[in-house]
């Protein structure tokens, strides 16, 4: 009995067939989008925690085998597999059929871009694990590329030259797939020896459950430890913050922590106050590209300037308004002789007294005595 001849339009408009194609959007968003989403903002939120005890404890498995500055991509790998995984089931026939051309053209586009972004950023702590990862990725693609010419010889007519060379396609993808095969071997091995030397280091040697020789070494650090690697994590450079963690932890004293402090909470608040003359870290990222950098940071200078003037013309707008209706509300006051020789003798003598109190306030706060001031006030008087 086959399944596919059953799949037909009548099956596709039934309540069931579209309750579960309900079911399968929904599952493949949360999977797909929302949990690499949700580990993303867990991540961004404690990057500055991220040697901290507690929080290596909860989340550390998805960021201690990569570099500090991509504590993030494991969420990029989660990204991949769900694509992959929406090419096969989304990429088809509206009976169910498949298309395995397209489905293998879109499985290399997302193979070799997530190959050119592991090649550019190379996450990894590790330099095996880098080519590890490079070398499967590649492999993956070749096999995607084979299996498209595989598909195109068999649609092809049986007198077809193509068709002779399916044996040949056949031994290379044979090929290919042992040296993938013995690659990850290979690399397994290597990170599997790495492991038991930390393994050894940490229970024979007794240097405990996060000793030196582990990636991240996680210690339960205090509230003032964990601000200040918070601020320098915003303030410092992503190739710096490492360095910067180690020599806080193990080298500096409490002095040191404590001028670090103030100095990064002076210039924190320095940047909040003067923000509109600091690009936000989207455009300083996006300028880095190395074509399209510049246009980006043209363009948030030309909206910066427009957006400033704006905010002066209305500014200067709101001052010569209020000017405009103060004058004319003297005009009107004048006109109309509301106002008496009496009244104004004492606004003016309210005003000086509210003046007088004021001085005499900030003189006696300078003193620090409260005679001073009641003599001030008396004398006034």
């Amino acid at each position: 009995m086959t399944i596919l001849p059953l799949v037909g339009k009548s099956s596709i408009n039934s309540p069931n067939y579209t309750t579960l194609t309900y079911l399968a959007t929904f599952f493949t968003t949360l999977y797909g989008v929302c949990i690499p989403l949700f580990i993303y903002i867990a991540l961004t939120q404690g990057k500055h925690q991220l040697n901290h005890l507690s929080f290596g404890r909860r989340y550390g498995y998805l960021y201690k085998r990569y570099e500090v500055q991509y504590f993030w991509w494991e969420c990029t790998v989660m990204l991949r597999k769900s694509a992959l995984s929406v090419v096969d089931i989304f990429v088809g026939l509206d009976n169910g059929a498949y298309l395995p051309g397209q489905q293998a053209v879109a499985g290399m586009c997302v193979v070799v871009t997530f190959l050119l972004m592991q090649a550019a950023f190379t996450p990894y702590c590790e330099g095996h694990l880098d080519a590890l990862e490079s070398i499967l990725l590649f492999v993956n693609y070749n096999f995607l590329f084979m299996g498209l010419c595989s598909y195109a010889i068999f649609v092809s007519s049986p007198t077809s030259p193509d068709k002779e060379m399916q044996w040949l396609l056949t031994v290379c993808m044979t090929l290919v797939l042992v040296m993938g095969l013995l690659f990850l071997v290979l690399f397994l091995s290597l990170d599997m020896t790495l492991q038991m030397v930390r393994l050894y280091f940490r229970y024979i040697e007794g240097e405990g459950k996060f000793g030196k020789r582990q990636e991240l070494v996680l210690m339960d650090l205090d509230k003032d430890t964990r601000r200040i690697q918070e601020l320098g994590g915003k303030l410092l450079a992503t190739n710096q913050r490492e360095l910067f963690q180690k020599w806080l932890n193990f080298k500096a004293s409490e002095d040191e922590k404590l001028l670090t402090k103030a100095a990064f909470t002076s210039l924190n608040h320095y940047l909040k106050n003067h923000s509109d003359h600091s690009m936000p870290w989207l455009i300083q990222y996006l300028a880095t590209f190395p074509l399209v950098g510049g246009f980006f940071t043209w363009a948030y200078k030309k909206q910066h300037d427009f957006w400033q003037n704006a905010k002066a013309k209305r500014n200067r707008k709101l001052s010569s308004g209020s000017r405009i209706s103060g004058s004319s509300r003297r005009s009107s006051n004048r006109s109309s002789g509301s106002a008496t020789p009496e009244t104004s003798i004492l606004e003016t003598s309210s005003r000086a007294r509210n003046f007088v109190q004021s001085k005499s306030d900030a003189i006696a706060k300078k003193m620090g005595g409260l005679g001073s001031k009641k003599d001030l006030l008396s004398g006034t008087r």
